[in-house]
């Protein structure tokens, strides 16, 4: 495999097909890991798959 060309001499649309392979293969990589790992960046009690629990002791009133 030869190595890309330097950017200096790429043209325009070169360069912008090379970053936005760069990309693609990226956000490619990241949603295949996201499928493996099941994280979610969104840790906000609506999305917690297990509920939370009551931070009340038992002899406080509500």
């Amino acid at each position: 495999m030869n190595p890309p060309p330097h950017p200096d001499t790429m043209t325009t649309a070169a360069r912008l097909t090379e970053v936005g392979t760069l990309l693609a293969t990226g956000l490619r990589r990241y949603k295949e890991k996201e499928k493996l790992e099941n994280f979610h960046l969104d840790n906000s009690p609506d999305q917690w798959p297990h509920g939370r629990k009551s931070k009340r002791k038992t002899g406080e009133k509500p």
